[in-house]
């Protein structure tokens, strides 16, 4: 089973701190947390390397904020379909959590 991990993004497109109330943290837009997904992979705690996300299908869950008319979220449920570092195919959800411009906690749910 894979653990929980904090990855850093490189690029944090679309998040912007929220600053009041239930919008305290980060937030992200669906489409940056899929593609922060990809671009970063995710490194399980127990094992060596990450995971190559090759498509990501998310949705944002809990309380969103909005501005602009865009919406943000600061936790996904996430359809993941990766290449693990043994070179094998893996079908999973994830929980992610935004904790930062810059970085985010993957959980992982369950095998699909």
């Amino acid at each position: 089973m894979k653990r929980v991990v904090v990855v850093l993004a490189l690029v944090a497109a679309m998040a912007l701190p929220a600053v009041a109330g239930a919008y305290e943290g980060w937030h992200w837009t669906v489409g940056a947390a899929q593609k922060e997904l990809k671009r970063q992979g995710i490194a399980w705690s127990n094992q060596n390397g990450r995971d190559i996300v090759r498509k990501a299908q998310c949705v944002g869950i809990g309380v969103p904020w909005e501005d602009g008319g865009i919406v943000r979220f600061a936790r996904f449920r996430c359809l993941i379909s990766a290449i693990n570092p043994q070179g094998e195919n893996e079908r999973y959800y994830a929980r992610i959590v935004v904790k930062g411009k810059h970085a985010f906690v993957a959980r992982f749910l369950r095998y699909v």
